[in-house]
């Protein structure tokens, strides 16, 4: 009997901690996809393809699946009408709810933060996973909501026009007054 329970005891001892890391290391938390859409001719694909096997390194929670944009247009057309994508430009980058077209320098410093953010996260859900399975993501949306705040492109069209304005209308008074003087000179 006394056997049974020095058994009992040894094999909860060396079990017990291997079953919490089990419960605490979540296969899905530790891989994080992020989905790299391309096209064969995208000089942008290239340079953004580069620059996250780069990333990898430093960051190796995460996971890229590339997807050719020719070989799989349905599901990127899935991917645009969820997160309401309105340009057809490459490469178009997702993580979970976020996406990131073209690559630049602003984009590199934008999924670098996106990338940052996610990884501090406690759970994530995956957009372009949850297309695939044919599962809603609107409570997918929800759950990923203030993980990264994307910033916002700003239209500068409307500041372009009231400065466009503005000059027109100095210009016009400059010209009445200039026009003023001339006719006093004569």
């Amino acid at each position: 009997m006394k056997k049974q329970i020095l058994i009992l005891f040894l094999f909860l001892f060396f079990c017990l901690p291997i079953t919490t890391k089990a419960v605490v290391t979540n296969s899905s938390y530790s891989n994080i996809r992020v989905y790299f859409f391309y096209d064969d001719d995208c000089k942008e694909c290239d340079a953004g393809r580069e620059w996250l096997e780069k990333q990898l390194k430093d960051h190796n929670r995460f996971r890229v699946e590339y997807i050719s944009i020719e070989e799989n247009q349905e599901m990127i057309e899935e991917v645009r009408d969820a997160l309401d994508i309105k340009k057809e430009k490459t490469p178009l980058i997702v993580l979970g709810s976020n996406f990131f077209l073209g690559f630049n320098e602003k984009i590199e410093k934008n999924l670098t933060e996106a990338m940052e953010s996610y990884e501090d996260a406690k759970t994530h859900c995956d957009v372009v996973a949850n297309i695939k399975s044919d599962q809603k993501i609107e409570d997918c949306l929800a759950q990923n909501e203030g993980i990264y705040e994307q910033p916002k492109e700003q239209n500068n069209l409307p500041i372009f026009l009231g400065v466009g304005f503005a000059l027109f209308i100095i210009l016009v008074i400059l010209g009445v007054v200039f026009g003023k003087r001339k006719k006093l000179k004569k």
